[in-house]
């Protein structure tokens, strides 16, 4: 679970890109309370009712490029639809995709990054089951606003680590990376992580 780390004010370039307006100024994120047990029971397929399923559950994947992170979400989120709920998939590199095509530019990379938190931020006003933080993360002060963010909005964070940082790793990940990331690149990348 994530600590709480105090009072937050969230930026308005974080409400705006998640569609979230404040009336009276008051920027803070709501408290969540009821849960499913304000709404009644709900059950999901896999027999369990919607007071033994946690409300929300976030999920911050950490991993430099190629190490199979994006998979990982994919497959968090397929099983946390087979079970009937609904998952959402918050990534900066979506930010980059043009009608159908990734074009990276690394100017952007700050908008990304508050466009990828502001989808996070409405995914969690939205009360979706999973939200799952597909970025790289490799320092704590990239992840630290998410955990910050699970925290206001009382659900569980669980930070999951994606692939091994040794030299044959690192080439497979060159190699199979969708975005041309080169070895050396991810080299540098693995050098960054902060346990």
């Amino acid at each position: 679970m994530a600590k709480k780390v105090g009072k937050v004010t969230w930026p308005a370039y974080f409400r705006a890109a998640a569609g979230l307006r404040r009336l009276g100024g008051d920027s803070r994120p709501p408290r969540r309370s009821g849960g499913a047990e304000s709404r009644g029971l709900v059950k999901k397929r896999d027999g369990r009712t919607s007071t033994e399923v946690s409300m929300s559950r976030m999920i911050i994947l950490r991993g430099v490029s190629g190490s199979g992170k994006s998979t990982v979400a994919k497959e968090h989120a397929a099983e946390e639809m087979l079970l009937g709920g609904k998952a959402v998939i918050c990534s900066a590199d979506d930010y980059f995709i043009r009608l159908g095509s990734y074009k990276f530019d690394p100017r952007l990379l700050p908008e990304a990054h508050a466009w990828c938190r502001g989808k996070a931020v409405g995914a969690l006003e939205s009360e979706v089951d999973l939200v799952i933080i597909d970025n790289t993360n490799l320092c704590r002060w990239e992840f630290e606003p998410y955990e910050k963010m699970a925290s206001d909005y009382g659900v569980e964070c669980k930070i999951l680590v994606v692939g091994e940082f040794d030299e044959k790793s690192i080439e497979l990940y060159a190699s199979r990376n969708q975005h041309g990331v080169p070895a050396e690149k991810i080299k540098q990348m693995a050098a960054k992580f902060q346990k």
